[in-house]
């Protein structure tokens, strides 16, 4: 489980840095220190589902981008920021579990 928090974690820094948001910020905007972001981003500490809620809010994008684990739903390209690149369309995609990676392609092939 340890691990999923520090995948976590490393999902809620790359779209903080992309949105160009320092921890502080993210930490003032969900009123929280910014220690708290530290830990998180590091996968030390548990993060609630009101705190994830909360940094997907600010960050713009949807709470299935950061913990795609626990995500059952398909995702709508409308859930898509417009502002996103192919890298980070990859980034997300390589963030997902291999079973959820297999589905997608699976369905994309049988699109294409």
């Amino acid at each position: 489980m340890k691990n999923i928090y520090k995948k976590i974690g490393e999902r809620i820094r790359y779209y903080r840095r992309r949105k160009g948001i320092s921890q502080l910020e993210l930490a003032n905007a969900i009123d929280t220190t910014q220690s708290y972001i530290y830990l998180v981003e590091k996968g030390k500490v548990r993060l609630t589902l009101e705190n994830l809620l909360k940094i997907s809010e600010v960050l713009g994008v949807p709470v299935s981008y950061l913990a795609p684990e626990f995500a059952n739903e398909k995702i709508s390209i409308d859930e898509i920021p417009k502002d996103f690149t192919i890298e980070d369309i990859l980034e997300w995609f390589k963030s997902l579990p291999k079973n959820k990676r297999k589905e997608i392609l699976s369905q994309f092939i049988q699109f294409v």
